[in-house]
């Protein structure tokens, strides 16, 4: 199992500015490397495996207004951690090439 520390942040909801929306906005590896997810993957309809988790549920019932923001770490089965890293440890998402950030 991979432990990863995922940020999530309250935002305007896009579709309907009114509403908030939480989303995934970076995730840091063990060795304090932070990537940058892309904005046109961060709501987490595109997570669906990651919402399923117990933590993921805790950021739920904590972040409630706009601008609030989080820091977890989630230990992530394999099934899950692949969709975030390759074989050979690049962080990936849909076959994207996460940027890393200093």
């Amino acid at each position: 199992m991979d432990t990863l520390k995922f940020t999530f942040i309250v935002k305007a909801y896009a579709e309907d500015p009114k509403s908030n929306v939480i989303v995934l906005t970076s995730i840091t590896t063990q060795d304090n490397k932070s990537y940058i997810m892309p904005e046109q993957y961060q709501t987490m309809d595109h997570h669906k495996e990651l919402a399923s988790t117990t933590s993921y549920r805790q950021i739920q019932n904590t972040l409630k207004k706009r601008g609030q923001t989080r820091n977890i770490h989630i230990r992530l089965p394999k099934d899950i951690s692949k969709l975030y890293k390759d074989e050979a440890g690049n962080m990936i998402f849909k076959d994207y090439v996460l940027e890393e950030v200093s």
